[in-house]
């Protein structure tokens, strides 16, 4: 005798379990891929990133000069590459990039990489290593001038992308940043890697861009 199947009732839908409103992240939480470029040097150049440059990528101008209020609360690097080239047809994309990871809690670990002339450009990528700075949520307002990586970079062409999750600001106190150059009204930018600095050498790639 073949089974009968239950009918459901009218209106119901998986026993009611939708009558109320679900659970939800209430906060906005976002993976995003950052594109730099080095745009003006003419020499192999250091740059230290710090947590606050990182929190600092995202602002909106206030009154159309240089006070700015920052957009992230919350920021963690996932991972990062980094292509030695060059804007040079005399350089031939020739020279050594690497990053330095730095840690209160071990040795920094440095990942390097060298061209191979006129074959092609030197390329990295690395994820922070277990215990260094950067493996850790960089939050608005906690330690912000500690250093999470250094960068080593040759003449004007190279691109580095950071992959990083943020959290933006959700009732933290704000925080104003001020810039070398001006603004207008209400216009979002996104700051250089190496902080709102004059003379800063990571530029974003096709964003608007405030340093």
């Amino acid at each position: 005798m073949p089974k009968r199947r239950a009918r459901k009732r009218k209106g119901s839908k998986g026993g009611g379990s939708k009558q109320f409103p679900p659970m939800f992240k209430s906060q906005i939480e976002v993976s995003r891929r950052f594109r730099f470029q080095v745009t003006s040097q003419t020499a192999t150049t250091t740059s230290n990133i710090r947590r606050s440059d990182l929190l600092n990528l995202l602002m909106v101008n206030l009154a159309g000069g240089t006070s700015s209020a920052r957009l992230i609360a919350g920021v963690k690097v996932r991972r990062v590459e980094f292509w030695g080239l060059s804007n040079s047809a005399s350089v031939q994309n020739t020279g050594t990039i690497s990053i330095e990871w730095l840690s209160q809690f071990g040795p920094s670990r440095e990942i390097s990489d060298t061209s191979i002339p006129s074959i092609r450009p030197p390329y990295l990528s690395a994820t922070p290593p277990v215990q260094s700075a950067a493996s850790f949520w960089s939050l608005t307002g906690s330690n912000e001038s500690e250093v999470l990586f250094t960068l080593v970079a040759t003449p004007s062409g190279c691109v580095l992308d950071v992959l990083l999750d943020i959290i933006l600001f959700d009732g933290e106190s704000s925080v104003i940043i001020t810039t070398t150059a001006s603004g207008t009204t209400g216009q979002l930018y996104m700051g250089y890697l190496d902080g709102p600095i004059s003379g800063g050498k990571w530029q974003p790639v096709s964003y608007t861009s405030l340093t």
